[in-house]
C-alpha cells in the first residue's frame, strides 16, 4: 500500500548522465573559445602585416621604375626620353585594388619592352651594349614608342605618389579597422557559441527536471497551474507515500536542475523542525505545507490529524478538513489541547494493545503486512513550546517516548532555545529538519522551504479534499 516515490539522494543520483552532457558541452565551448582565440592572434598579426604587404608592393614600383631608368638610360643616345616629374592621375586604391594595379603596371611594362625590341634595329643596339658599342649609325625611336614609355613613366610617378598618400592616409586606418573587425567578430562569435552553450545546457536542465514531473502531487510545487487537474476533478491517492517534500534541493549536485528535496516519510518516526526564533515563521509556513502536502497524498482512512494551534497563524485551515481527517476543529486553548493529546494517549495504549508485542515491534511493520489497514495519527503542533501547562508537558512526553512506534506521530515546530520540551529526547524518536542561520537542512542536505501563500490555491485544494 506504500507508493514507491525516491528521496533527493536517488534523484541526484539519476542527473549524473545529464553532468555528463553539460561537461561536454562546457568542455566543447572552451575548445571552441580556444580555436577562436588562436584564430584571433593570427587574424590581428595579419592586419599588422598589412604594412609588410603594403611595402612589398611600393617595392615593386620602386623596382619598376629603377629598371625604367635602366632603359631609359639604354636608349638615351637614340632619342631623348625626358622623365616625368610630375603628378597627372591622383590614385586613391584599396589594398586589394594596389595589388592589382601593380600586375597591369608590370604587364604594361612587359609590354613596353616587347614593343621596343620589335624594333629590330633597336633591339640589336641593346644587345651590343647600347651606347657603349660602336655603330655607324644608331637608330631612331619613333614618336609613338616615346609616347608610350612616357605614359609608362607616368604611371609609375602616379602610383608612387598614390602609395605614399595611401601609406599616410589609409593604411594606418585599415590596419585599426582591421583589427577592430577581427575583435568585433571574435567577440559576436564568443556571444552566438555563449548563446548555443546556455541554450544546450537550458535543453538538459529542462530533461533532467523532466524526470520530475512524474513524481505526481508528492513532488508537485505549489504552484496553481500544477494543480489544476487536481482542482478540476480530485480524486484520492491509493498508495500510501514514502516520501515526503519539503521545499527545492540546493546541492551542487542538483546541477542546475530543479531538484524538489524529498524525504524518506518515516511512519514510525515523528518529524520536527528545530528553528532559531529568526527562522520560526518560515519553520511554520513549513510545517502548514507537510502538513497539506500530507492531507493530498495520503489515501482514505490511512491517517488522522489533530492540529493544534494556539495563535491560529499557521493551522487555521483546521476549520475545513472534511471528518475522514479527523476534522474537529483546530484546537487552541489549555483544555482542548490537554484533551487532544489524551486522546493521542488513548490511541497509543489501544494500537499497542492490539497490534504490536513480539511479532511486530511498530505499527508501519504491522501495516506492512495487514489485509486492513490501521490509520496513523499526526499530531500537528504549530508551536511545540506555546500553549502547554504542566499537565500537557506531560502527557506530550509520554507521546514523544512511545507514540512513533504506534503510528502516533508528531508534527511539530519547535524553537530552539525554548527549554519547555526535552529537546534531546524529542530529537532522539525525530526525523530533525534544522532552520538556522545558514538556512533549511536535513543533515548535510540543504533546501529551500516550501510555503503555500497562494490563499486561492490553498482554497481550492481544501475544497478537493471533501468527503
Amino acid at each position: 500500500m506504500t507508493q514507491i516515490v525516491p528521496d533527493t539522494i536517488q534523484l541526484v543520483a539519476t542527473l549524473r548522465p545529464f553532468q555528463d552532457e553539460i561537461e561536454q558541452a562546457q568542455a566543447d565551448y572552451t575548445a571552441f573559445v580556444a580555436e577562436l582565440d588562436k584564430n584571433r592572434i593570427v587574424k590581428r598579426i595579419d592586419a599588422d602585416n598589412l604594412r609588410l604587404d603594403f611595402t612589398t608592393i611600393q617595392q615593386q614600383v620602386q623596382s619598376l621604375a629603377e629598371e625604367l631608368t635602366d632603359l631609359r638610360d639604354d636608349l638615351d643616345d637614340l632619342g631623348k626620353l625626358p622623365a616625368v616629374g610630375t603628378v597627372a592621375n591622383s590614385l586613391i586604391l584599396t589594398l586589394p585594388e594596389w595589388h592589382a594595379h601593380i600586375d597591369t603596371l608590370k604587364s604594361d611594362f612587359d609590354a613596353l619592352k616587347t614593343l621596343i625590341r620589335a624594333d629590330e634595329a633597336i633591339a640589336k643596339y641593346l644587345d651590343n651594349g647600347g651606347r657603349r658599342g660602336i655603330f655607324s649609325r644608331k637608330p631612331d625611336l619613333d614618336d609613338a614608342l616615346i609616347m608610350q614609355f612616357t605614359s609608362f613613366d607616368q604611371s609609375l610617378v602616379d602610383a608612387l605618389a598614390g602609395l605614399a598618400t595611401f601609406e599616410t592616409d589609409q593604411l594606418p586606418t585599415l590596419i585599426e579597422q582591421t583589427k577592430t573587425g577581427v575583435d568585433a567578430d571574435y567577440e559576436a562569435q564568443i556571444a552566438h557559441a555563449e548563446t548555443e552553450m546556455h541554450a544546450k545546457m537550458d535543453a538538459i536542465h529542462a530533461r533532467a527536471t523532466a524526470v520530475f514531473d512524474d513524481l505526481g502531487a508528492v513532488a508537485r510545487e505549489w504552484q496553481q497551474a500544477l494543480w489544476e487537474s487536481f482542482i478540476r476533478k480530485p480524486t484520492r491517492p491509493t498508495t500510501f507515500p514514502d516520501v515526503i517534500r519539503l521545499g527545492k534541493y540546493l546541492g551542487d549536485d542538483a546541477r542546475g536542475a530543479t531538484v524538489p528535496m524529498l524525504i524518506p516519510f518515516q511512519t514510525d518516526k515523528h518529524l520536527i523542525i528545530v528553528a532559531n526564533t529568526d527562522q520560526f515563521a518560515k519553520a511554520q509556513a513549513l510545517l502548514q505545507s507537510i502538513i497539506m502536502r500530507l492531507l493530498l497524498t495520503v489515501p482514505s482512512g490511512t491517517a488522522k490529524f489533530t492540529l493544534i494551534d494556539v495563535t491560529e497563524n499557521t493551522l487555521s485551515f483546521a476549520k475545513r478538513l472534511p471528518k475522514s481527517f479527523g476534522g474537529g476543529g483546530l484546537l487552541r486553548d489549555a483544555d482542548e489541547i490537554n484533551d487532544g493529546l489524551q486522546e493521542a494517549l488513548h490511541h497509543i495504549r489501544q494500537y499497542s494493545q492490539e497490534h504490536l508485542g513480539i511479532v511486530y515491534k511498530t505499527l508501519t511493520a504491522y501495516n506492512a503486512q495487514a489485509k486492513i489497514f490501521v490509520p496513523y495519527h499526526m499530531i500537528c503542533v504549530a508551536d511545540l513550546s506555546n500553549g502547554l501547562n504542566p499537565k500537557a508537558q506531560e502527557r506530550l512526553a509520554t507521546l514523544i517516548e512511545r507514540g512513533s512506534k504506534a503510528g502516533v506521530l508528531l508534527l511539530a515546530v519547535v524553537d530552539k532555545a525554548n527549554r519547555s520540551v526535552d529537546l534531546s529526547a524529542l530529537m532522539r524518536e525525530s526525523v530533525v529538519i534544522s532552520a538556522d542561520s545558514t538556512g533549511f537542512s536535513v543533515g548535510d542536505m540543504r533546501f529551500e522551504p516550501d510555503s503555500l501563500t497562494d490563499k486561492t490555491l490553498l482554497g481550492n485544494l481544501l475544497a478537493g479534499l471533501k468527503d
